[in-house]
């Protein structure tokens, strides 16, 4: 698989990535690389960042990989059962510490 054959799908975790980080240098230069954004990287809720990773990937015009990080992880997770026809890789990296946040339960 080339990266010209697949959309990357990079989704950050709390908070987003800076400018230094992985993430942002991964799709600052994969061709096919482009960040999932949420409304409120600070404040998220469960809902509302599944729904975007959910948007980004129906979007998607080739199979999509994704790339999640930190919070991104359960982002990815929770969507699987709504990407399974489209995504061919989840890629994920983990990092474990006690700053992460649970996920915010939505008032719908």
């Amino acid at each position: 698989m080339r990266v010209n054959e697949v959309d990357i799908l990079i989704v950050p975790g709390y908070q987003g990535s800076g400018p230094d980080h992985w993430q942002t240098r991964w799709e600052q230069k994969l061709s096919t690389a482009h960040r999932v954004e949420q409304a409120e990287w600070s404040k998220p809720v469960r809902e509302d960042w599944t729904r975007e990773l959910i948007k980004e990937v129906e979007a998607a015009q080739k199979p999509v990989v994704i790339v999640a990080h930190s919070l991104g992880v359960p982002t990815s997770i929770l969507s699987v059962p709504f990407l399974v026809k489209k995504c061919g890789v989840l890629f994920s990296l983990l990092h474990l510490t006690w700053q992460i946040p649970i996920f915010v339960q939505s008032t719908l």
